[in-house]
């Protein structure tokens, strides 16, 4: 029952070990042997032994110590062409990941046919037909590379932009795009883009609930402005009543977000062995910083408007007795 449940890859494993046993039982004969010929030499000189029984001996030994010198050899000669042919494949394979990383680049603008690339480099032959097609490809490629340095590292540089908005990350490399284009100089950007689209996968989570941190930070401070607005009362219908829906919801929200971000982050930096930056401040140190900016903007906000209103009421008012006795004196006159 067991032997009708092992896979294909069990079966190949298994026949691996039983060449490797195979080939070491045949090496441990070939020394015996040589060991038993050195004996029968010995025998062979002696003057008490049979020297016919002793001959024919070793002319047995010679013969197998021939069959398993010549097994040897086929063996290795087995794993040498094994091992050309795996050599042989290996470099198609090279060619055709060269010829995807330099067409990539030349797909994006226009100047090959990325789908007819993608076809010919997915087509697994390892003739030496097929070989002459890569490498005639390969250098096809590489000539248009070199002929539009300039173009594709524009191209290349402003993938580089998009993507270091998307992680949250100030520039760098400005000098490079400034640089006299080259293929070295290619091929570090192009690198780049490789390790900031690595990095954004490896931590969409962690950027996902950013953004909608940011969402909703943006829109409390919209529904601030619109409470701020001294016409808010005016010709609004039910519009106050959404708004007031809407800030109950982010001041319940936008507090399981950040609960939720600040654990990515320090999983992250448990990994990591470092900070989880924006725009090279530590994320969760920025959100911090954002409500205390907040709160002291909505207390400059509050004492803005105490002053306003003070300001707008009459000077009397403040005087007490002394307003009571003008209005009086007044109401005596008209009288």
């Amino acid at each position: 029952k067991q032997e009708s449940n092992m896979s294909v890859d069990t079966l190949c494993k298994i026949w691996a070990l039983k060449q490797r046993e195979f080939e070491a039982e045949i090496r441990s004969l070939l020394k015996k042997s040589k060991r038993l010929a050195d004996q029968l030499n010995t025998s062979n000189n002696s003057s008490n032994t049979n020297i016919k029984t002793v001959t024919q001996d070793q002319h047995k030994l010679h013969e197998l110590m021939v069959h398993l010198t010549e097994e040897l050899q086929r063996r290795r000669d087995e794993a040498s062409a094994k091992e050309r042919l795996i050599e042989w494949q290996k470099s198609l394979d090279r060619m055709r990941a060269k010829i995807r990383q330099i067409s990539k680049s030349l797909g994006e603008v226009s100047l090959v046919d990325k789908l007819e690339i993608d076809k010919l480099c997915d087509a697994e032959e390892y003739t030496q037909a097929h070989y002459e097609v890569l490498s005639e490809e390969l250098q096809r490629c590489e000539a248009l590379r070199h002929d539009n340095l300039a173009v594709l590292v524009e191209h290349v540089w402003s993938e580089i932009l998009i993507w270091y908005k998307m992680t949250l990350q100030h520039p760098v490399l400005t000098q490079c795009k400034r640089d006299c284009p080259s293929v070295e100089l290619l091929e570090l950007l192009e690198q780049k883009v490789i390790d900031l689209q690595c990095f954004y996968e490896k931590n969409s989570e962690i950027f996902q609930t950013y953004a909608k941190r940011v969402e909703l930070w943006t829109r409390m401070g919209e529904l601030d402005e619109l409470a701020g607005e001294p016409s808010r009362y005016r010709n609004r219908g039910g519009q106050l009543l959404r708004e007031e829906k809407e800030r109950n919801y982010i001041q319940n929200k936008l507090p399981e977000v950040e609960a939720k971000l600040g654990e990515l982050v320090r999983q992250y930096e448990e990994q990591a062995g470092q900070e989880f930056t924006v725009f090279n401040v530590e994320i969760m140190h920025q959100i911090s910083t954002d409500w205390e900016e907040y709160r002291m903007a909505k207390a400059i906000e509050t004492q803005r408007r105490k002053q306003s209103i003070f300001q707008c009421m009459p000077p009397g008012l403040f005087k007490g007795s002394s307003t009571t006795s003008s209005m009086v004196s007044l109401r005596r006159g008209t009288s």
